[in-house]
């Protein structure tokens, strides 16, 4: 069965970090991704949590701190990693302030081994 996947996008991070901790707990058995671009150091950094607190975090070095490079080096990895751990019913990625979904989405949408695990659910932005 394929695990629901929520994308949250948007302008403002307190916002989107709100809406994401909503989702966290007013669903069962939910992961959250939470990534942040830092375009000077070109690091993406990874947040994972649950609603028992946090799951792993890490710092990833990019050739280039653009959404491209971050969907592709760890945004979607995450996801399908996420997506075939037994104890979460359902994935909620915030992506990095100002990201458009779109990449996210057409990617899932073409890469075949990602769309077997996941289906795109909803975008909130």
């Amino acid at each position: 069965m394929r695990k629901p996947l929520i994308v949250v996008t948007g302008v403002d991070p307190t916002a989107m970090q709100a809406t994401m901790a909503s989702l966290v707990w007013a669903l069962p058995d939910v992961v959250a991704i939470r990534h942040v671009i830092e375009p000077i150091t070109q690091q993406l950094s990874r947040f994972v949590s649950s609603m028992h607190g946090s799951e792993d975090t890490a710092d990833i070095d990019l050739q280039h701190a653009c959404v491209g490079c971050a969907v592709r080096e760890d945004i979607l990895p995450t996801i399908l990693r996420l997506s075939q751990e037994p104890e979460w019913k359902t994935i909620v990625a915030c992506l990095p302030v100002s990201a458009e979904a779109d990449h996210l989405c057409a990617t899932i949408a073409r890469d075949a081994q990602v769309s077997r695990y996941v289906r795109l659910a909803s975008v909130i932005s």
